[in-house]
């Protein structure tokens, strides 16, 4: 279980640094600016000289769970073929601590490439993205829409603390048993904002 996200940051920059296919490990966006709270996710530049990124993925989703723990991963599809970003959530720790991973390398962009998510853990992914926008009071940001008709909902036009648990119920209600626990996480989350809401 990780409290601290710094040990973490450094724990997950010596993990991956020690791929022989790794050339560089690297720290970016809001936590290398200094510009974090703590919705703060992590963001990692991986660059190697992996030739097949489906080879090199299975290898490294199987040495980063045995270290820690994977939850689920999700592909940000919208960016394939051009740029290779997985998403991973750890077991244990904050939901919102999710791990940005962009992969490059000079041979990986090739179009015949197909990565397919999980549609439920995608639906996890985004939920969590809509409350830390909501907890952040970034209203433009917010895709809670878009999420209620890929949940498969209704707008019924009410406050976002009751959408948020209508779209997090219809994802429980699909899910397996899996993320059991991570959803109930995801549950604690959402009883703080709404507090703050009331508040």
């Amino acid at each position: 279980m990780y409290t601290n996200r710094e040990v973490l940051i450094q724990e997950l920059l010596n993990h991956f640094d020690h791929f022989p296919e790794v050339t560089n490990v690297a720290l970016r966006g809001s936590i290398v600016s200094g510009k974090t709270d703590r919705f703060s996710d992590i963001d990692l530049l991986i660059e190697g000289t992996f030739s097949n990124i489906e080879t090199f993925v299975a290898l490294l989703l199987q040495h980063t769970d045995d270290r820690f723990e994977i939850e689920f991963f999700d592909w940000a599809t919208s960016l394939l073929p051009h740029e290779y970003v997985v998403t991973f959530y750890f077991k244990n720790t904050s939901i919102f601590w999710n791990i940005d991973v962009q992969l490059v390398s000079d041979s990986l962009y090739k179009p015949s490439s197909k990565f397919i998510n999980n549609p439920t853990y995608h639906l996890i992914k985004l939920w969590i993205l809509n409350l830390k926008y909501l907890q952040r009071q970034q209203y433009d940001k917010l895709t809670v829409d878009k999420l209620v008709r890929k949940c498969g909902l209704t707008d019924d036009n009410v406050p976002y603390p009751h959408t948020m648990r209508k779209i997090l119920e219809n994802i429980q209600n699909q899910s397996d048993t899996n993320v059991r626990f991570f959803l109930l996480a995801c549950e604690k989350e959402l009883e703080i904002y709404e507090k703050q809401f009331i508040q």
